[in-house]
This record gives C-alpha cells, sequence and structure tokens, in this order.
C-alpha cells in the first residue's frame, strides 16, 4: 500500500517528464502486482485489476506514445505474472482443472501481448523517428518482451499433462525463443 501511495502521490505532479511518468505508471502497476501476489486468491482480483487499469488508462490517454512499448511489456508481465499466480493456486485445490483453464487464459493473453510489444518494437527499432527511444532501451525492452514469452509458454506446458501434445508444442515454443536468447549477453538467460 506504500508503494501505491508514492506512486499515485508522483504521479499527480503535473511536471514529471514523460519516461518519469511512464516509469512511474509501470510502477504503480508492479506495486499493485506485488500486492496481489501477497493477498489471499478472493482480495487479490481487485488489485490485479488496478494493475491492468493504470496501465490502460496511460494506453488511452497517450495513443501511439513512442514510450508505449514499455507500458505494453508491463501488460504482458502482469498477465504472465497473474496467470503464473493462479497456475500456483491449481495445486492446493481438489480439482485443479477450472483453475488450469483460468491460468491458460491469461497465459495465453500474455503470450499474446508479448507477441504485439515485440511488433512494436521491431517498429520502432526500424523506424528513423527522431523522438522514438533510443536502440539500447528498445533492445532491453525486446530481451524483456522474449523473456515473458518464453515464460508464458513455459507456464502454459506446465498447466498441461506430462507428456501431452499441447504440452510438448508449449516447450517447444519456449525453446525456440530462449535458444536465441541464451548466446546474448545475459549467461543466466
Amino acid at each position: 500500500p506504500l508503494a501505491v501511495l508514492a506512486c499515485e502521490e508522483r504521479l499527480a505532479v503535473n511536471t514529471l517528464d514523460p519516461i518519469s511518468r511512464v516509469n512511474t505508471v509501470v510502477d504503480l502497476s508492479r506495486a499493485y502486482t506485488a500486492w496481489a501476489r501477497q493477498c489471499s486468491p478472493q482480495s487479490s482480483v481487485a488489485h490485479w485489476k488496478q494493475a491492468e487499469n493504470v496501465l490502460e488508462r496511460w494506453l488511452e490517454d497517450n495513443p501511439e506514445n513512442v514510450l508505449d512499448p514499455m507500458v505494453w511489456r508491463q501488460r504482458a508481465h502482469v498477465a504472465l505474472l497473474r496467470g503464473k499466480f493462479i497456475r500456483q493456486l491449481s495445486a492446493g485445490v481438489l480439482d485443479p482443472k477450472p483453475k488450469r483453464k483460468e491460468s491458460i487464459r491469461y497465459l495465453q493473453h500474455a503470450q499474446k501481448t508479448a507477441e504485439k510489444t515485440l511488433k512494436k518494437i521491431n517498429k520502432a527499432l526500424h523506424s528513423s523517428v527522431e523522438n522514438r527511444l533510443p536502440n539500447s532501451a528498445l533492445l532491453r525492452l525486446q530481451t524483456a518482451a522474449e523473456k515473458d514469452l518464453s515464460q508464458s509458454w513455459m507456464e502454459q506446458a506446465r498447466c498441461y499433462q506430462a507428456g501431452s501434445s499441447d504440452r510438448i508444442h508449449a516447450l517447444q515454443q519456449a525453446k525456440e525463443i530462449l535458444s536465441p536468447l541464451a548466446a546474448k549477453n545475459d549467461p543466466i538467460d
């Protein structure tokens, strides 16, 4: 709650530069996401919605903004974390199938959003517009979105039965994304 309050107070200041404002919007979404993950499943729904709504409002108020890849990446990340959270909850219930279906729905949303984010980043990287994000920032966002995309496939795989064609397909998709990431500078990847 203190992190949410701090972000909201910062956003109330009208003198923030555009990048600081977007970073604070993303931080506010992260704070709501962290809050949702610490709550009971029943009370977490409101915080998940707030994490999503903060980003949606910014996108509505700033259509086709050069900073929107940052917000799109966070949208994918929120959906990924929500899907993962629900999948983890499914392990503690008698009939995990409904929770796993719900998890897959969010994970597929994360996958689609990450793919759309990557398209936006690629478009920006090949654009000659002067007021876009620097290449270094776009490349960092690209790597983060690729990690989210591979993670959404891996989480989807965990929702399927071992050895099933759905699980194998999801793992193959994750591997296809992870292999080029492993060649980048970060040895953890």
